[in-house]
C-alpha cells in the first residue's frame, strides 16, 4: 500500500479495490447521508468488508484479528451483555491486566467504545474483526451463556416445586425426568456441548 494515500477512498483505488467512478458516486451519496464512506461502498457492492478493514487498519494502526483462528476467553466475553455486543457488533476477547481487548466491526466508533467501557468497568483496547466472525462468536459464547442461565433458573424452579410437594420419592423423580422443561434443558445443554466440540 502507498503510505501517501491516507484517505480510505484513495487507498482502495490505489489497491484496485474500487474505481474512481465508484468512489465519486459513494462520496455524492455520503453528502446526503450520515453514513461512513466504507459503509456506503459496502452497501453499493463496490468492495467487501475485508478490503475496507485492511485500509482502515493501515490508516489507524489498529490490529485486525481473524476470529476463526482465535481462542476467546470466556471470562472476557462475560464482561459485557449480549445485547450490547450485538448492538455494537463487538465481542471481548481477552483480559490483559486492567484492559479488555475487544474485537469490533467499527473500532473507530467512540460512542460504542465508551458504552463497552462503562458496562465492563475496564479500559478498552480495540481491534478490527469481520462482522460475520463477531456475530458467530456472539452466538457461540454469549447466546449459550444466556441459555445456560435460563436452564439453571428453570432447574431451580423445578427443585422448589418438588420441595413444595413434600416428598422426594421415585414417582417425583420420574415426573421431573420426563417433564417437558427438563427435556428442553437437556436438549439445550447437549446442543451447547456439541457447539464446544465443533
Amino acid at each position: 500500500m502507498n503510505k501517501h494515500s491516507s484517505r480510505l477512498g484513495e487507498m482502495l483505488i490505489s489497491n484496485n479495490k474500487i474505481t474512481a467512478e465508484q468512489l465519486h458516486e459513494a462520496l455524492l451519496k455520503q453528502n446526503t447521508s450520515n453514513d461512513k464512506l466504507g459503509t456506503i461502498l459496502l452497501q453499493n457492492g463496490c468492495t467487501d468488508e475485508s478490503n475496507v478493514m485492511k485500509c482502515l487498519s493501515y490508516q489507524t494502526s489498529i490490529e485486525i484479528i481473524n476470529l476463526d483462528n482465535y481462542t476467546i476467553n470466556v471470562e472476557a466475553a462475560k464482561r459485557i451483555s449480549e445485547k450490547l455486543a450485538r448492538r455494537t457488533i463487538s465481542i471481548p476477547l481477552q483480559i490483559v491486566g486492567n484492559r479488555l481487548l475487544v474485537a469490533m466491526n467499527d473500532p473507530l466508533n467512540l460512542s460504542d467504545i465508551e458504552n463497552i467501557q462503562l458496562e465492563s468497568g475496564m479500559n478498552i483496547e480495540v481491534a478490527f474483526a469481520l462482522s460475520t466472525q463477531i456475530i458467530e462468536a456472539i452466538d457461540k459464547y454469549m447466546s449459550r451463556r444466556n441459555t445456560e442461565l435460563a436452564a439453571n433458573e428453570i432447574s431451580k424452579n423445578i427443585v422448589v416445586e418438588m420441595d413444595e410437594l413434600g416428598t422426594n420419592n421415585a414417582s417425583n423423580d420420574d415426573y421431573v425426568k420426563n417433564s417437558p422443561v427438563v427435556k428442553l434443558i437437556n436438549s439445550l445443554i447437549n446442543q451447547a456441548l456439541k457447539m464446544d466440540a465443533s
